[in-house]
Parts: structure tokens; C-alpha cells; sequence
């Protein structure tokens, strides 16, 4: 499952930008379920960005240019719709998107557009067993996050050889980016309990990866929201 080596010179990897199913999620949990009804009748894949995402994604595509990241060799998003509705409205350069399943968000399953009281109706014990197992927790008839992650493990060695020593950016749904990190970084189903926190992306966030002259690992988090970029981390694997 780890990347030996990063393989590429450069790694950006993005989340999409804010979704209406982003708000419905946010709504229910502030007590209003409307949100949530409306999004029943779609597959998670048609599922597009919120006005709030339409600026995000322009914000990102002019905060990357201002810090001069406009030139990729190799462009993916999920096959999903706020993954390449984000990809576009960036307006990278020369962009040509790929659309590759591998990233498609983790499979909820049932627990895909429900409720908060609905999901305690289906399995009162939900919440307890996705925080002390939260890799290998199964939400009825999805995947667990450890299956997610070997997904985007093997996306992750298959560009890495296909653009050795090149540069890719890649917009991807919080789960897969998960995994991606995992991968990159040899982080254990134990230490991952630890460092969950440390993993999260907040939507039309970006975490760029490159290995310096030493051949250590580096990383760095870039916010559009806030307009800023982090110092390079090494990350010792």
C-alpha cells in the first residue's frame, strides 16, 4: 500500500470546493433535514457545487496563479460532477482534466444521504464504532476506509511511474485525499488515530508534495480561503 518514493516532482492534491451536499450535511446538523430530502432522488455523483463552492474554486484557481503553481504536466479529477466543476472553474492554463473512478468518493452506502436520526435508526451503534475502528468501520452496504484507501493507493502508483519526475495536480473528495496522504506518508492504521486531526482538508484546500535535494519527503498545506501557505514539513516515513 506505501509509495516507496514520491516518484513525481511535484504532487498538489486538492479537495473539491464547497457542495450542496457539503450544506445539506452541514443543515442536518443544525436540525434542519429539507436539505438533505432534496438530494434523495440523486446518485452522489451528480451532486454539484453550492454558490459558495462556484467562488471557492475560482478563489483557488487565482490564488494558485498568484503563487505561481500554473503549470502542471498531468491533470486529474474523480469522475464525479464537484470534482470537475471545481477543476474548471480553477482556470488553470492549458488545463487538460482526466477523469479517473479510482478517486471517486468512498461508497456510504445506505448511509449515503440520510439523516443523523436516521442513521441511529439503522444502526444505533454507528458513532461508537466508527471512532474506535474508524478504518475498518462498514457503513451498511459501503466501504470501509481502509478498502477506500487501497483504491487510491493503487491509483497513486500507477501515476507516479506514468509521470516520473513530473508534475500532477489532482482534485479529489475528502476520503480519497485521505487515503492518498496515507499512502504517501506510511502512516499506519495506528498512528492514524493519532494524526487523523493533522490529515483533514478542509473543501478547495490543497496539500503539495515534493522530495527535496536529500531525497526527504516534504510537504505543504495551501489555503485560498486565508491566502496562505504553510512552511514545508518533513515528513519522515
Amino acid at each position: 500500500m506505501f509509495l516507496r518514493h514520491l516518484g513525481v516532482s511535484q504532487l498538489v492534491i486538492g479537495r473539491h470546493a464547497y457542495s450542496v451536499a457539503n450544506h445539506a450535511l452541514k443543515r442536518d446538523l443544525e436540525g434542519d433535514e429539507t436539505h438533505i430530502e432534496k438530494l434523495r432522488h440523486m446518485h452522489t455523483s451528480q451532486v454539484k457545487l453550492a454558490p459558495d463552492g462556484v467562488r471557492q474554486s475560482v478563489r483557488k484557481g487565482q490564488f494558485l496563479r498568484e503563487i505561481g503553481m500554473t503549470h502542471f504536466d498531468a491533470y486529474y479529477t474523480s469522475s464525479y460532477a464537484r470534482t470537475k466543476e471545481t477543476a474548471q472553474l480553477m482556470s488553470l492554463p492549458g488545463a487538460h482534466w482526466l477523469h479517473d473512478h479510482r478517486l471517486d468518493e468512498r461508497d456510504w452506502g445506505k448511509f449515503n444521504f440520510i439523516t443523523e436520526r436516521e442513521k441511529l435508526q439503522l444502526d444505533p451503534d454507528w458513532e461508537a464504532r466508527f471512532h474506535s475502528d474508524p478504518l475498518h468501520w462498514r457503513p451498511h452496504g459501503g466501504q470501509t476506509r481502509a478498502e477506500k484507501n487501497q483504491i487510491a493507493s493503487a491509483f497513486l502508483h500507477d501515476i507516479t511511474h506514468r509521470h516520473a519526475r513530473k508534475k500532477v495536480i489532482i482534485v479529489g473528495h475528502y476520503e480519497t485525499n485521505l487515503g492518498l496522504q496515507m499512502c504517501i506518508e506510511h502512516i499506519t492504521p495506528v498512528q492514524y488515530i493519532a494524526l487523523r486531526d493533522s490529515l483533514d482538508m478542509e473543501n478547495a484546500t490543497l496539500i503539495e508534495y515534493r522530495e527535496n535535494d536529500s531525497g526527504t519527503l516534504e510537504k505543504r498545506r495551501i489555503n485560498p480561503h486565508k491566502r496562505v501557505v504553510s512552511s514545508w514539513i518533513q515528513i519522515h516515513r
